[in-house]
C-alpha cells in the first residue's frame, strides 16, 4: 500500500463494526452497532481499501490523496460514536414551599407536587435521572440537544416566579427578585 494515505478512526470497546461490500457496485457501508444503538454509515468515495484492526478496535481505510473531506468525516465520525457511551447532563433546582417532586425508578416518571390539587407527571424514556440533594435533581441523556430540550420542558411546568422566586429553575440560572408594586402614601 505505497503512496496511499491512511486514515484510521478508533472505536470504543462497546462498539462492533462490519464492513458490507457490494459486489455488484463499488459501494461500501459501515454496520456499527451497540447494546442500545444501529447504524449504516456509507463510506467516502475516495477509499480505496477497508480494514478493522481488532487489536486497536480501530476501521483503517485508504486512499490515494489526502482530503479534507476523509479527515472531517474521521473526526465526526469518531465523536459521534463516542457519544453512544457518554451521556450529557442536565441540573434542575427547585424552590418553593410545600414544592416536593418524587421518583418512581422503575417506570422512569417523575411526579411534581406544586401545592395544586392536580399533580404534574412526566415520564421518560432513555433518561437517567439522579437526586443528589432534597431541591436538585439530575437528567442524564446521550444526546446533547434531546437533554438541553428536555431541561427546557422541565422549567417550564413551573417558571420561577420574580417576586418570591419560587419555581423550577436550570442550574446557574440568574434569577433576581422584583419589588412588588406597594403604594406609599
Amino acid at each position: 500500500m505505497d503512496n496511499k494515505y491512511i486514515n484510521a478512526i478508533t472505536l470504543p470497546h462497546s462498539v462492533a463494526i462490519t464492513i458490507i461490500k457490494n459486489s455488484e457496485s463499488n459501494f461500501i457501508h459501515y454496520y456499527i452497532c451497540s447494546s442500545t444503538f444501529n447504524y449504516i454509515l456509507a463510506a467516502p468515495e475516495n477509499t480505496i481499501g477497508d480494514q478493522i484492526d481488532a487489536a486497536s478496535n480501530s476501521l483503517k481505510f485508504y486512499e490515494l490523496r489526502p482530503n479534507l473531506f476523509i479527515t472531517t468525516f474521521q473526526n465526526i465520525l469518531s465523536i459521534f460514536l463516542h457519544s453512544w457511551d457518554s451521556y450529557f447532563f442536565e441540573k434542575i433546582k427547585f424552590s418553593g414551599k410545600g414544592y416536593r417532586i418524587t421518583f418512581r425508578r422503575r417506570k422512569k416518571t417523575i411526579i411534581f407536587y406544586f401545592g395544586h390539587s392536580h399533580d404534574t407527571v412526566i415520564v421518560f424514556r432513555n433518561v437517567k435521572i439522579k437526586k443528589p440533594h432534597k431541591y436538585k435533581f439530575i437528567i442524564l441523556k446521550n444526546c446533547f440537544i434531546k437533554t438541553k430540550a428536555l431541561g427546557v420542558l422541565i422549567t417550564k411546568i413551573k417558571p420561577i416566579n420574580v417576586y418570591t422566586k419560587r419555581g423550577i429553575r436550570k442550574s446557574r440560572q440568574k434569577v433576581y427578585k422584583r419589588k412588588s408594586n406597594k403604594a406609599t402614601f
